[in-house]
């Protein structure tokens, strides 16, 4: 069996007010991601400027059109080594590579025109919803750094009270805790 030599992503997202749609593909030791509101080919919409764009589409066309790291020297991917003249073949054979993945899975942001309609259509998007528990949080701020001391709803707590009701998960390791940490 034959493995295949390279994985292609694709990352558009379908949360209001998130628009940044990349591409991205990698082999087993380089990555290369596309971001395509950096694409040169694209032009931004004059009738919305992209300074307001970005106050309500926070990762709207963040980062670089091209980035590209060499995963066995950085795996946490810090140095973008995209435009290096020893990688260029590396580089230019992964980007044709994503093209023609692309053109194979028939991705509708190959058109840019497509692309453009997806930018105006997030300008109006609605905000993002926030989470109950997000909303309990901001509006009761004691309560949060009481949790972040350990009290919860008047009872103390540490990194393994999650575990308590589970004693049978990890029967061995719970000769280590502490006697008060244990059910």
């Amino acid at each position: 069996m034959k493995w295949r030599e390279w994985l292609a992503t694709e990352y558009t997202t379908h949360e209001p007010r998130s628009l940044n749609p990349q591409r991205s593909i990698r082999d087993a030791r380089y990555k290369l991601t596309v971001t395509l509101l950096k694409d040169p080919a694209f032009q931004w919409p004059e009738e919305i400027p992209l300074a307001e764009y970005q106050k309500i589409q926070r990762k709207a066309a963040t980062g670089e059109f091209i980035e590209f790291y060499d995963l066995k020297a950085d795996p946490y991917e810090f140095k973008n080594l995209a435009g290096q003249p020893q990688l260029k073949t590396v580089q230019d054979r992964l980007f044709n590579e994503l093209q023609n993945w692309r053109a194979q899975t028939q991705d509708p942001l190959l058109d840019l025109a497509a692309l453009r309609g997806l930018v105006f259509k997030e300008r109006n998007a609605p905000p993002t919803p926030v989470p109950a528990w997000k909303k309990e949080k901001q509006a009761n701020p004691a309560r949060k750094q009481s949790a972040e001391r350990g009290a919860v709803a008047g009872r103390e707590t540490n990194r393994w009270s999650c575990l308590k009701p589970y004693p049978f998960l990890f029967p061995r390791e719970w000769r280590f805790l502490p006697e008060e940490w244990r059910v």
